[in-house]
C-alpha cells in the first residue's frame, strides 16, 4: 500500500547535541526550534539549510527546560543549577540570568501567552512566576508535597496547572496562588502537563504509563489511556484540540486522536527514550527529541481534512507498506524512522461532553484472528467505506442533473412557439 497523505513524515532531522535531550520547543516563526540537553547546553536550530545552529554555553549544569516566546524573541531555559536564564535567539546569544529557585533544581520553564511572564516549576516543591521585563520575582505557588515536575499557564493566564512526584495534577489561581482543585488519579509521578487550546482541559501523564485528562469545569476524569510500555516523559496538544502527541521511554511517540477516543498513530524513530515533544503553533509540524541526542521535525499531515493531489513529496521520502500481520498501516521515513496508524476499536458507552469521545478501551481480540482474516476484514471496511463515497456522489450527480432538467424546462416553456426558435441549439 503506498503511504497516505494524512500519515506524518519526517521533515528534518538534527544531530549534533553531546547530550540527552531534554526540552523542546518551536519559534511560532517556524523558522526555528530550541532545544535543552544535559550537556548544559541551549541549542537554537534553523530551519534554512545553509544556517548553522546557535548554541547557547552559561548553564553549570543539565538544562532541563526551554520555551519560546510569542514573539520569538526571547528564549527562557531552566537549568539543574537552580538558574533561569532568557536568551535573544541569534547568534550572539547574550542572556540575562536569575537565580530563580536557591539551592534547587529548575525542572521547567513557560512563557504566558502575552510573553510578560515565566513560570517555573522545582524541586523545592514550589512554583513561581518570574515577570520578563524586570527580571524580577513576581509570586510562588506552594502545596505540593514532593518535587513539581511540570507546569503551564492556561491560555489566558488565571490559571495554572501543576503536576509532580507526589501524584497530583493541580489547579492555581494566579491571582490568588491558591490551590483552586487537586486531581488525584494518577498512580505514579506526573513528569507531564497541559492545558487545552480552550482552557477547558487539563491533561497528565507521567511514571504510570497513563495520559488522563480532566474537565475543569466539571473536575471530572474526562479520558483514560493506558498510553505506553514505559513512563511518559512529555505531552502536548494540537492547537485545534482535536489530537494529543506523548512521548515515552518505550522510544516511541504516539498521536491520539481525542474526539473519537483512541490511538492514531505509533511513531518510531528514536532508537532510545523521547524525552519532548511539541506541536508546532500551528499544528503543520510536531518535534521529537530524546536521549540518543536526535531532534526530528515531522510534518503532521494528518490534521489534514482530506488530501487535494496524490503522493508524499518531503526530505525524507517517506514510504509506506501494509504489513502482514493485523489490519495496521505502517509508514516508514528514513530508517529506522517508522508510523504505524491504528485501527479504531469499540467506543465506551460512557457519554462525554464538549464532542470529545471516551477514550476507548483496550481491545487484544484482533491479535486472535488469523492474518489473513484480519486483512480481509480490512480491506472489506476499505471497499464499503469506497462503495459509500461512489453513492454519494451519485446522488449529487443525480440531483444537478434534475436541476438542469428543470431550468431546461422552464427556459423552453418560456419561449415563443417558433418552429425556427425551437430548432436553435441552447447557447
Amino acid at each position: 500500500m503506498m503511504a497516505s497523505e494524512l500519515d506524518p513524515c519526517v521533515e528534518r532531522t538534527f544531530r549534533g547535541i553531546r547530550g540527552s535531550v531534554t526540552s523542546v520547543a518551536f519559534n511560532p516563526n517556524m523558522k526555528q526550534v530550541v532545544t535543552a540537553s544535559d550537556d548544559n547546553i541551549v541549542t537554537v536550530w534553523n530551519f534554512k539549510p545553509d544556517m548553522r545552529a546557535f548554541r547557547f554555553v552559561g548553564h553549570t549544569a543539565a538544562v532541563l527546560g526551554v520555551d519560546f516566546s510569542s514573539s520569538g524573541r526571547l528564549v527562557a531555559s531552566a537549568s539543574k543549577d537552580g538558574t533561569l536564564r532568557f536568551w535573544q535567539p541569534r547568534v550572539k546569544g547574550t542572556s540575562t540570568l536569575i537565580n530563580a529557585h536557591t539551592s534547587a533544581s529548575v525542572f521547567s520553564v513557560r512563557f504566558s501567552s502575552d510573553d510578560k511572564y515565566a513560570l517555573t516549576t522545582s524541586n523545592d516543591k514550589t512554583l513561581k512566576i518570574w515577570e520578563v521585563d524586570t527580571q524580577k520575582f513576581n509570586s510562588s505557588f506552594t502545596g505540593h508535597q514532593h518535587w513539581v515536575r511540570s507546569a503551564c499557564f492556561s491560555p489566558d493566564s488565571r490559571l495554572i496547572v501543576s503536576g509532580g512526584d507526589d501524584k497530583t495534577v493541580r489547579l492555581w489561581d494566579t491571582s490568588t496562588q491558591k490551590n483552586i482543585h487537586i486531581f488525584y488519579d494518577h498512580s505514579g509521578t506526573v513528569n507531564c502537563v497541559g492545558f487545552f487550546p480552550n482552557g477547558s482541559l487539563v491533561a497528565g501523564a507521567g511514571a504510570d504509563k497513563t495520559i488522563k485528562i480532566w474537565d475543569i469545569r466539571t473536575n471530572k476524569l474526562l479520558q483514560h489511556y493506558n498510553a505506553h510500555d514505559d513512563q511518559i516523559n512529555s505531552i502536548d496538544f494540537h492547537a485545534n484540540g482535536s489530537f494529543l502527541i506523548s512521548g515515552s521511554d518505550d522510544a516511541t511517540l504516539k498521536v491520539w486522536d481525542l474526539k473519537e477516543g483512541h490511538q492514531l498513530y505509533t511513531v518510531r524513530g528514536h532508537t532510545s527514550s523521547v524525552k519532548a515533544v511539541s506541536f508546532s503553533q500551528n499544528g503543520e509540524y510536531f518535534c521529537s527529541a530524546g536521549a540518543d541526542k536526535l531532534v526530528m521535525v515531522w510534518k503532521t499531515n494528518f490534521d489534514r481534512p482530506l488530501p487535494s493531489v496524490e503522493g508524499i513529496t518531503t526530505k525524507s521520502q517517506a514510504t509506506v507498506s501494509r504489513p502482514k500481520i493485523g489490519p495496521k498501516r505502517i509508514a516508514r521515513s528514513q530508517p529506522p524512522a517508522s508510523v504505524i496508524q491504528e485501527t479504531p476499536i469499540p467506543e465506551a458507552e460512557t457519554p462525554v461532553p464538549i464532542g470529545l469521545q471516551p477514550a476507548k478501551p483496550e481491545s487484544h481480540s484482533r491479535d486472535s484472528e488469523s492474518p489473513m482474516a484480519a486483512e480481509i476484514a480490512s480491506t472489506l471496511a476499505h471497499i464499503v467505506n469506497q462503495l459509500d463515497v461512489i453513492r454519494n456522489t451519485m446522488t449529487l450527480f443525480d440531483q444537478r442533473l434534475t436541476l438542469q432538467e428543470n431550468i431546461i424546462s422552464r427556459y423552453v416553456s418560456d419561449k415563443p412557439q417558433d418552429s425556427t426558435q425551437a430548432t436553435q441549439p441552447l447557447q
